[in-house]
């Protein structure tokens, strides 16, 4: 038995609870890197990463499964089916998408994408997908529904002809952004642009233009556009989006994929150190004490004949972590009863 698969043994031994990927986390080792160690040990198999599009779109034979995307302090989980995948290349960088608004709607940063694994438990079977750091970008899980034999056959077509309980990562580097000073900014041009945005797609482009990081772009924003408000306010926000109805749309990404709940929200649940939604076909966890700050943004879009509203946090390092959105359709404004619940938050 290798080192790395001893050393999970002895630590599942002594915190059977403990996540997966927090065993990985004490290891000092990747997530990949630990699912690759159960390779001719356990049900694990490493699949083929040059046809992760092919890959995905198989997804669909399995008729219903569990998307789960996460970053370090939020899970965002979607039951239904995967299908509607589309493809884009624009030079070197590959996208796809995901287009089911109220299923699993998702966009795929595929150039970030360099491990896929498939793995069956007694419990379930998933694929599993890692960027170049062996860290989390995407997983699948097959549910009650789901076809079994569609699951068995995908593995067989994926699965490498070579297979290894050792992997080579590249190490990660968090890279410090470095902001310019604020008087440096051409503070007014920066919120004349933000006023004449087109469309809300266009606002990373304006950020790159004048040179400034999200989070300061809040700051600099002015009243009009951007309001603070408690790092801690999304139960607040969850609970009044329940108890009144409100339809939202939820983001949770990492570098590689953005997963996106779209509808109404009912079980709200603290549980430990996590505050949860925990409905049939979405669940949402979230690690507050890791939520640094918030803001309420309005930004113009559809031409600019339309303001939507959103809640954005981050965590302490300035990463976006969750953004919350009234669900809207192209071309219509956010729903009043949204913009309504925000005048309430703070």
């Amino acid at each position: 038995m290798n080192a790395l698969l001893t050393k999970y043994q002895a630590i599942k031994e002594q915190e059977p609870k403990l996540r997966f990927v927090d065993v990985a986390n004490k290891m000092a080792v990747s997530e990949a890197e630990l699912l690759a160690a159960h390779i001719g040990k356990t049900e694990v198999v490493q699949l083929d990463n040059s046809q992760f599009v092919d890959l995905l779109k198989s997804f669909k034979k399995l008729n219903h499964v569990m998307a789960l995307t996460r970053n370090k302090s939020v899970v965002n989980e979607l039951k239904g089916a995967y299908e509607k995948l589309y493809v884009s290349e624009h030079g070197k960088s590959k996208m796809a998408m995901a287009i089911n608004p109220k299923g699993i709607d998702l966009r795929i940063f595929l150039d970030k994408w360099r491990f896929a694994f498939a793995q069956k438990t007694e419990k379930l079977n998933s694929v599993q997908f890692f960027d170049h750091h062996g860290r989390a970008v995407h997983k699948v899980y097959t549910t009650p529904k789901s076809d079994l034999n569609a699951f068995d056959e995908i593995v067989d077509r994926f699965s490498l002809a070579e297979q290894s309980p050792s992997i080579e990562v590249q190490p990660y580097q968090a890279s410090e952004e470095i902001e310019l000073a604020d008087n440096n900014i051409a503070v007014a041009d920066f919120q004349q642009a933000w006023a004449d945005l087109q469309d809300v797609h266009h606002f990373l482009g304006m950020l790159k233009k004048f040179n400034v990081s999200r989070t300061q772009a809040l700051r600099l924003a002015g009243s009009q556009w951007v309001t603070q408000v408690s790092s801690q306010c999304l139960p607040a926000i969850l609970e009044k989006a329940r108890d009144y109805n409100v339809e939202l749309m939820a983001f949770v990404g990492n570098e590689g994929m953005i997963q996106i709940f779209s509808g109404q929200v009912h079980k709200l649940k603290q549980m430990g150190e996590w505050y949860n939604v925990l409905d049939s076909d979405f669940n949402l966890h979230a690690k507050l004490d890791e939520f640094d700050s918030a803001y309420i943004v309005r930004k113009p879009t559809d031409k600019g004949t339309v303001v939507v509203s959103s809640v954005e946090f981050f965590n302490k390092q300035g990463e976006t972590i969750l953004t919350l959105f009234g669900y809207r359709q192209e071309g219509n404004a956010s729903a009043a009863d949204w913009d309504n619940l925000l005048t309430k938050i703070s």
